[in-house]
């Protein structure tokens, strides 16, 4: 009797366990969308200690095994699991979605405030971005003086989230040659090709035609940097180290004092 309710409870928890909601991450380590990404997922996983929260990296044998089986394109991807199979597929980091099916998979968040308190900080950040200027932008890159080109990807969830504000910098800067590609035109491919683009979004920073410096993810910070080099005459890229010029300045004076 003993080992027939033993047999019946380990079949219970198999079943339990299966039923189970798994959410995996998929991710690369030359993706910058999927470093911003990580430690939002691992909070949820703290949060909803009911749903198994899984993070592998593409460059892993079984994660690609994984990523053929469910044909993913992109980086971060969430793969969510109900009862063994794929659910629903998230790309991008779409945490608010993510939020959701952690939700109706596993217990319901210990912290209810947080919600409360991402409300209004959201609001906010919608009359923000009201108040700023757009402007159009080039589709082909010219090859002549300042060019800042984003690459992005339709499916790309970070770059939706990135585009408005390039858009925004480009009415604030015109100095610049603002440029969006998207991956799936065949000139943008040899754009992707030619300078190795792997992530997306990736933004291009253009001298005259040659590339100096690429941020990889939506670092708009970092692309306002180069537009602000570009407008005060500075060299775009690598700055030239300015701690070349006091040096010069105090020699003179030493020969000076000596004359």
């Amino acid at each position: 009797m003993k080992k027939v309710l033993y047999l019946l409870s380990c079949m219970l928890l198999t079943a339990t366990m299966s039923q189970a909601t798994k959410i995996t991450m998929i991710k690369a380590s030359w993706c910058g969308p999927c470093k911003e990404a990580l430690p939002k997922f691992q909070e949820l996983g703290k949060e909803f200690p009911n749903v198994e929260f899984v993070v592998m990296d593409e460059a892993e044998p079984a994660t690609r095994e994984i990523i053929k089986k469910n044909k993913v394109g992109g980086f971060p991807t969430f793969l969510v699991e109900n009862g063994g199979n794929v659910t629903r597929t998230i790309v991008g980091g779409n945490m608010r979605a993510i939020r959701e099916e952690a939700e109706k998979g596993g217990a319901a968040p210990k912290d209810k405030s947080k919600k409360e308190q991402e409300k209004p900080a959201k609001k906010e950040k919608v009359k923000k971005d009201k108040s700023k200027k757009t402007a159009p932008v080039a589709s082909h890159i010219s090859g002549q003086g300042c060019e800042i080109v984003m690459v992005k990807a339709n499916w790309c969830g970070f770059c939706k989230k990135a585009e408005p504000e390039f858009r925004k910098l480009a009415g604030n800067y015109p100095q610049c040659n603002f440029v969006v590609l998207d991956e799936a035109d065949k000139e943008t491919r040899k754009v992707i090709d030619k300078h190795g683009v792997k992530g997306f979004p990736t933004i291009l920073v253009h001298h005259d035609g040659k590339v100096t410096r690429t941020i990889v993810g939506g670092d708009m910070a970092a692309v306002k940097e180069e537009a602000e080099k570009a407008s005060s005459g500075k060299e775009m890229g690598k700055d030239v180290a300015p701690q070349a010029m006091p040096k010069k300045v105090v020699k003179s004076k030493k020969r000076r004092a000596q004359a």
